[in-house]
């Protein structure tokens, strides 16, 4: 039944990459997975950022759980049919985080929704002492000056994600951690 109460993409995804040849390993599909439950057991009395959606339909729960056995996952007390997140779906989700704002915010920008010099601004804050006013000042357009600071800032912003991912990681493989990484660190 909860399959047929709302649309959830991520299932969708879930069901598209395990019906069509792929064959994808399931280290890939665990990574994949960032919301490991099923759709009767979204909305836990736990409140686990990872448990807010749902991320397959009861059709793949087979599907699922043989995926979630062969990794290992471990079993959430709530429901049989959810499990703690793969290590790798935390890194998937920051990397997921940081392209959508960022390139969101360099879009906004190459339509004229924001201006150059606010764009700039966020950027500049976010990668600081890496910022150098003489190099910036002498790339010749908007366009090139924004692609330059885009790309810097997800640099800086992946490296953090990765020292919160290893800061943290002996909770994370213990399924304690249920947070997004970019709460920790940009």
């Amino acid at each position: 039944m909860g399959d047929l109460i709302s649309f959830e993409g991520n299932a969708q995804g879930y069901r598209f990459l395990i019906s069509k040849s792929l064959q994808l390993t399931y280290p890939v599909l665990g990574a994949f997975s960032k919301y490991p439950c099923g759709s009767m057991c979204v909305h836990s009395k736990e409140n686990r950022i990872s448990q807010k959606k749902y991320g397959y339909f009861q059709s793949e729960k087979d599907r699922f759980t043989e995926m979630a056995n062969a990794l290992g996952l471990t079993h959430m007390n709530v429901n049989e049919q959810s499990w703690c997140r793969y290590p790798l779906a935390f890194l998937v989700e920051a990397a997921d985080d940081i392209c959508y704002h960022i390139i969101d915010l360099e879009d906004g920008c190459t339509l004229g929704f924001v201006n150059e010099e606010t764009t700039t601004s966020l950027l500049k804050e976010i990668i600081s002492d890496e910022f150098d006013v003489k190099k910036y000042k002498k790339i010749p357009t908007g366009q090139q000056r924004i692609g330059l600071l885009r790309a810097m800032t997800i640099n800086k912003l992946v490296s953090q994600a990765a020292a919160t991912f290893f800061e943290n990681e002996p909770e994370i493989l213990k399924g304690k951690f249920d947070s997004p990484l970019k709460a920790y660190s940009f």
